[in-house]
């Protein structure tokens, strides 16, 4: 449900666009956070937005904390400028993402853009895993958990560099390749070389994982 004073804006919700809860009073919920006003809104206005042209397409640079800004297509703009976004990281892998506070959730900037209900257990996935805040359509899609798993970027530990590729245990020089799908671990041999076992796991990352397999 949404208000009439803001339709973007969520009941329940301060209609300044600050993303803050406002009181419940008798079923009914006010309009604003105590000292917020239609005018707050003008206050918390972004300086310095960026309009830019990219692969063809109108842009805008969106200014986020930490000094640090998002992309997103302009006709997302005036939907997603009631809001204001703040850098969330880095995370253990060192991305950042886009994000506001909603009462006690994160609600990430890269599923408002693919319209993602908070409560939708879908993911929103970035094409370039790490271009997380690049958040034009055309660098998202929706997955499932499992896809989302399958375009992730090599773990920063890896031992050969290369992504499904292990070096045996006890066996220096001698590596293997597996793949797990649908919950399931596919082996797919012992190689000579790491870039041998690379290979095999991504011709079967092709296979399986489609669009969504990650080789790097």
């Amino acid at each position: 449900m949404t208000t009439p004073e803001n339709p973007t804006i969520p009941s329940g919700y301060c209609q300044c666009g600050c993303g803050l809860r406002c009181t419940i009073c008798s079923g009914e919920s006010s309009k604003y956070v105590r000292g917020h006003h239609a005018k707050h809104s003008a206050k918390l206005s972004r300086p310095n937005i960026q309009r830019v042209v990219l692969d063809g397409l109108p842009c805008v640079i969106l200014p986020l904390t930490k000094g640090m800004t998002s992309l997103i297509d302009d006709e997302d703009y005036e939907r997603i400028s009631v809001y204001f976004y703040a850098a969330q990281g880095p995370m253990r892998d060192g991305r950042f993402y886009a994000a506001r506070k909603q009462g006690d959730r994160l609600i990430y900037l890269h599923r408002e853009i693919l319209r993602l209900d908070p409560d939708d257990p879908r993911r929103g996935d970035h094409k370039e895993p790490s271009a997380t805040l690049d958040n034009r359509k055309s660098n998202l899609r929706i997955a499932s958990h499992a896809q989302n798993i399958w375009n992730s970027r090599i773990h920063r530990d890896s031992g050969t560099g290369l992504k499904g590729a292990y070096e045996k245990s006890g066996r220096p020089g001698i590596y293997y390749s597996h793949i797990t799908v649908l919950g399931k671990v596919i082996y797919l041999g012992t190689f000579r070389t790491a870039e041998a076992a690379h290979v095999a796991y991504c011709k079967a990352a092709n296979k399986y994982y489609g669009e969504f397999a990650r080789t790097k």
